[in-house]
């Protein structure tokens, strides 16, 4: 569903014609929720579908989405036991939908072996069998691709990244509509420096592995992001380690970003995350002055600081 837009239409389009069917639609998602499938199907399956559904929502009609919100719902462990009326229960599956969002965005190669992994071939040589019984061919897998480097690589990467962001967000403000707590592994994958370098302008100093540095989709995506995170949970801003992971990647470089279509979702988005900040987060950076960061953001916030102080 992630090989371009045009794969990701048909496929959802096919998708639902399945689940129009009772009979296909009762097995569909009764092998999702009991986690029938082998491997890591069950979790590529689900996060796929979540992220297409939500992207392809985006950029044509909802349908898609509300095919998506029928088949899942959010009950808890007690609600549970009733039944869920052949639906997903997403709450029981938020370890595995955070693990692929968490591959999706930061190790897209990794998530696209998983999902299409090597073929199978058989191989030229037999194993030898009993007199009169024909011999068997062993199959193994064929030699892995060369990993590309060109640019549709570079692009279906960050077609993963996109899609991991905008579906991380979409979880994120579930969750605070649900009333659920921020899942430890979600926590985690927002403390992860590596996600926010999707937020790095072209720079000269910019590594050459950040996410967003070659990206405007990608940066763009991660604004949106991080406006879903302040709103849904400002609190989280409030701890020291993730708000310096967020700080550093943010204002270290937003400055130069030049994309028009990246700012009209960075300004905003900047601004809010200023306007969160306590008295005590900002005291907290302005006197860690050994980052160069406190100074940044004392500088773009001097009037409300004063007036505080007073």
């Amino acid at each position: 569903m992630l090989q371009s837009s045009f794969h990701r239409s048909l496929a959802l389009q096919l998708h639902a014609e399945l689940l129009s069917i009772p009979s296909i639609r009762h097995s569909i998602l009764e092998h999702l929720y009991l986690s029938l499938l082998p491997g890591t199907q069950g979790r590529d399956i689900l996060g796929s579908w979540m992220v297409a559904a939500l992207e392809e929502g985006r950029r044509a009609s909802g349908s898609t989405v509300k095919l998506w919100e029928e088949c899942t719902t959010w009950l808890s462990s007690s609600e549970e036991l009733s039944g869920t009326d052949g639906q997903i229960n997403l709450t029981a599956q938020l370890s595995s939908l955070a693990e692929y969002l968490s591959l999706s965005i930061l190790d897209p190669p990794s998530l696209h072996d998983d999902i299409h992994p090597a073929p199978v071939s058989s191989s030229s040589s037999s194993v030898l069998a009993p007199k009169g019984k024909p011999a068997k061919s062993k199959l193994v897998p064929t030699e892995p691709e060369p990993v590309e480097v060109d640019d549709l690589a570079e692009e279906r990467w960050a077609r993963y990244t996109v899609a991991g962001l905008v579906g991380l967000a979409w979880l994120l403000q579930q969750l605070r509509s649900q009333g659920q707590p921020l899942p430890e592994e979600l926590r985690t994958l927002i403390r992860t420096p590596y996600l926010w370098t999707a937020l790095t302008p072209p720079m000269d100093e910019a590594e050459a592995d950040s996410l967003g540095t070659k990206q405007p989709t990608v940066r763009r995506a991660a604004y949106s992001f991080l406006s879903v995170l302040v709103d849904s949970f400002p609190a989280e801003l409030e701890h020291a380690e993730t708000f310096l992971v967020i700080s550093r990647a943010l204002l270290g470089g937003c400055w130069k970003e030049t994309e028009a279509a990246v700012w009209e979702t960075a300004g905003p988005t900047i601004a809010k995350f200023l306007s969160s900040m306590s008295l005590q987060t900002i005291s907290m950076l302005t006197y860690r002055t050994q980052t160069g960061l406190g100074c940044r953001v004392a500088a773009c916030y001097p009037r409300q600081y004063r007036r505080r102080r007073q």
